[in-house]
């Protein structure tokens, strides 16, 4: 039982390290750190590893559902990229990739580059401190982030 509940420990431990990369860039030091430390753990406290990686997950999940904004509600993946912008209307930043917008736009969290297309012209959509981050080919819209500041 103790190697199962290491194992499991240490699953969670490898998945807290990859969060960030794919879940949360902007925090992802925070998240590999993290990680590192739930790992060390579940070598000495299996146990405690897991319900600590568990209890981050589940923080991590809701806190990201709590703070969704109402920016961006009535655009999708699919949609035509002139509908899209009819609903969003202007962008603050209009930028021919993802590396170009997040270089031209501080202080918001970015998408990730290995979650979203880093090829495709991107629109950033700022309200308040929340940012809808648009990526299309012109004709559709392909995906979309929002992340806060």
């Amino acid at each position: 039982m103790q190697r199962v509940l290491r194992a499991a420990a240490m699953i969670a431990a490898l998945f807290q390290l990859s969060w960030g990369f794919y879940f949360d860039w902007s925090d992802r030091f925070i998240h590999f750190g993290l990680g590192m430390v739930l790992a060390g753990i579940a070598l000495r406290a299996p146990r405690v590893s897991l319900s600590l990686s568990l209890g981050v997950l589940l923080v991590g999940i809701v806190s990201s559902r709590l703070s969704a904004s109402s920016l961006g509600k009535g655009v999708s993946p699919g949609q035509s990229w002139s509908s899209a912008k009819a609903v969003l209307g202007s962008a603050t930043l209009e930028a021919r990739n993802l590396s170009q917008a997040t270089t031209e736009l501080d202080g918001y969290a970015e998408p990730s580059p290995w979650r979203y297309p880093g090829d495709v012209p991107v629109a950033v959509y700022v309200q308040g401190d929340a940012a809808l981050w648009v990526f299309h080919d012109e004709q559709h819209v392909l995906a979309r982030f929002e992340g806060g500041s």
